[in-house]
């Protein structure tokens, strides 16, 4: 694709953004639709839990009558601290009676009909142009949530405007440009910095000592013949079954001798080639 013209015409994140927003168990956000200060997207948050967890929804109208959601995403702040947000997504929390899950994944043996369509209900969204800091007008170009939970952040470069995936780690370490302070980048998984042929990421920003890794698909991404040579990022390892696999599966906590979490580690992420050994990466249920 790098040679195609037409393709030059049309905006890289375009293509990304156009590719997400059509494939299952996705749906396009607007940063409008996120609330800042609660780090949710409220409405996707409360949709699921009212959609896949009825009766555990009627304990919270009953413990929090008009305020459901509210008392739901307080709790989620307060945990995400002690927690972080994998063991949250994973796991669930118990609260006042109810025990909520913020996620379903694929059980090893199968779907009944009930967990299938509890699977099918778990929504990603993926917003453009996310503003995650009004206060200091700092944005993102693309970020994944699930379940109305920010999970992934994407910077993109464009090759053909001059720039590279460098200028999007750059962009990621100055903490003029990010804070890797700032609560809403300290509560995402995994940030990719991304151009035309490369993918880098890290788990842990941390100005300018943030390590960036390559998850390229080998020493560098082969030509794909009307693709972008990043376009796997995208079209395989990011849409819903594949990530949902990876979280479920892949992600893990660094912990010391007594496997306690140590939450000021980087959460390791697989590499490419990690994945590509230890699960078929392409989608074997929603296709």
């Amino acid at each position: 694709m790098q040679n195609n013209s037409q393709t030059k015409e049309k905006d890289f994140e375009d293509i990304i953004y156009d590719y997400f927003k059509k494939s299952p168990l996705y749906v396009a956000r607007s940063p409008q639709q996120y609330d800042q200060d609660k780090m949710f997207d409220v409405e996707l948050l409360s949709q699921f839990l009212q959609q896949t967890q009825p009766k555990e929804w009627k304990k919270l109208e009953r413990q929090f009558p008009s305020t459901e959601i509210e008392a739901v995403m307080a709790e989620f702040k307060g945990l995400r601290n002690a927690r972080g947000i994998l063991e949250l997504l994973r796991f669930g929390f118990v609260l006042r009676g109810a025990k909520l899950k913020f996620a379903y994944f694929k059980p090893a043996s199968g779907f009944n009909d009930d967990h299938r369509k509890k699977y099918e209900t778990n929504r990603f969204s993926i917003v453009r142009q996310f503003q995650y800091n009004s206060q200091h007008n700092k944005e993102i170009d693309l970020v994944i949530l699930l379940n109305g939970i920010p999970m992934i952040t994407i910077e993109l470069k464009n090759e053909f405007t001059g720039q590279n995936v460098h200028h999007a780690i750059e962009q990621y370490s100055d903490p003029n440009q990010r804070d890797h302070r700032d609560p809403f980048l300290k509560a995402c998984l995994v940030h990719f910095a991304v151009d035309n042929k490369t993918v880098f990421m890290t788990t842990k920003l941390a100005g300018k000592s943030t390590r960036f890794l390559p998850f390229n698909q080998d020493t560098k991404n082969p030509v794909i013949e009307d693709k972008y040579a990043s376009s796997y990022l995208w079209e395989n390892i990011l849409q819903a079954d594949s990530l949902l696999n990876i979280l479920q599966n892949f992600i893990m906590h660094p912990k010391d001798d007594k496997g306690k979490i140590l939450h000021d580690q980087p959460i390791i992420f697989p590499r490419y080639h990690q994945l590509r050994n230890g699960h078929e990466i392409t989608s074997q249920y929603l296709k």
